[in-house]
This record gives structure tokens, C-alpha cells and sequence, in this order.
């Protein structure tokens, strides 16, 4: 009885590992196409680079004072030279 149990047992466990391991290899069939495709849909967008380096920038002056009159102020910071593009749009200037 021992006996019959334990090659039930090992041969549950054999089905077990071979299902797994298919399902593993399923899943990594699986993410090479969404890897795939994002690369494709990837490549479909447009540069999200807006500025490049030695381009001439200038940055939005905030009123510090809202209260104070500030019609014959200057808008704008700048002009700044771009010395590095970083990820997601972000650049370093000068």
C-alpha cells in the first residue's frame, strides 16, 4: 500500500513539474510578443524630445507678488543654452 501511494505520489509530482514547465515556457513566449509589440508601437510614436542640446531656451516667469503690477516686467527667464537632454524631456541648461 506504501508502495502505490509513493508512485502515485512521484507520478503526480512528474505531471506537476512538466505542467509547470510548460506554462513557464508559455509565459515567456507570451512576453516576447508584448515585448515585440511595444517595440513596434514604440517605434510608430514621435520623438518626445522637444528640445535639443545647444538649442537657445528662455523659462515662463512666474509673478512672485500676484498683487504687485507686473505689466512692464519681462515674461521671460532666459535665454538659457541646453547643455544636456535627459529622459522624459528634462533638460539641463546654462
Amino acid at each position: 500500500m506504501n508502495e502505490q501511494a509513493f508512485d502515485r505520489y512521484v507520478e503526480t509530482r512528474q505531471d506537476l513539474l512538466l505542467r509547470t514547465q510548460e506554462l513557464v515556457q508559455d509565459v515567456i513566449a507570451e512576453k516576447a510578443k508584448v515585448v515585440e509589440q511595444l517595440n513596434e508601437n514604440q517605434d510608430r510614436l514621435p520623438s518626445r524630445a522637444l528640445f535639443h542640446k545647444d538649442d537657445l531656451v528662455s523659462l515662463d516667469k512666474y509673478p512672485v507678488y500676484p498683487d504687485k503690477p507686473s505689466k512692464l516686467e519681462p515674461r521671460y527667464w532666459g535665454p538659457y543654452i541646453v547643455t544636456e537632454v535627459l529622459p522624459l524631456s528634462a533638460v539641463k541648461i546654462r
